[in-house]
């Protein structure tokens, strides 16, 4: 495969709209990569008004027990939000995927992280062969590391948090059973 995929849009375009990118910037979508399928290696880069948003590299490696795909993104995402939420993803957002397309079917997600200023999560997942969900595994942590509070990105900008932390649980040794907590300290809202 040569892959060489721009798409370009003015200002208040249809990537902005659909987003709801604040101001509507002009944005600059492309995605590159070249190689045989079952070894290719992409690069993907998201610009709003000339200004990095986020890039990195996905890979496309052919196995013995099927396709694995691994990526890992970061930038100033933050950039592209409404000021207030801004320090909810950072300076520096960052998504890192490691995942196996089983070539008997299923899907298997060994690692998922996402972090960036008050977030972190992670989480691992696998699906059976007809890909019904096996085992899902996830962490999310939302806390602000100077200790202040934490303006959800919700609407309305007024509901926050001291921090909290979302756990859930499902499939492995408990079979098919569902386990979750929610733990909040702080909460705040009108």
């Amino acid at each position: 495969i040569d892959l060489g995929l721009s798409l370009v849009e003015p200002a208040d375009g249809l990537i902005a709209n659909l987003l709801n990118i604040e101001n509507r910037p002009a944005v600059t979508l492309a995605l590159k990569g070249s190689g045989p399928v079952a070894d290719l290696r992409t690069e993907l880069t998201l610009q709003a008004n000339g200004q990095m948003a986020l890039s990195g590299v996905a890979t496309v490696n052919q196995q013995a027990g099927g396709i694995a795909v691994a990526a890992d993104l970061r930038g100033p995402l933050a950039t592209l939000i409404a000021e207030p939420y801004r320090s909810f993803f950072g300076a520096e957002t960052a998504l890192a995927v490691d995942a196996l397309i089983r070539s008997e079917g299923g899907i298997s997600i060994t690692g998922l992280r996402l972090s960036g200023g008050q977030l972190s999560l992670e989480a691992a997942a696998e699906t059976t062969p007809d890909n019904f969900l096996r085992t899902l595994d996830l962490n999310a942590v939302i806390a602000d590391p100077d200790g202040g509070q934490v303006t959800l990105p919700v609407p309305g900008n007024a509901t926050r948090v001291g921090s909290a932390q979302l756990v859930i649980g499902f499939g492995g040794e408990a079979e098919e059973a569902w386990t979750a907590t929610l733990g909040m300290a702080g909460f705040e809202t009108a």
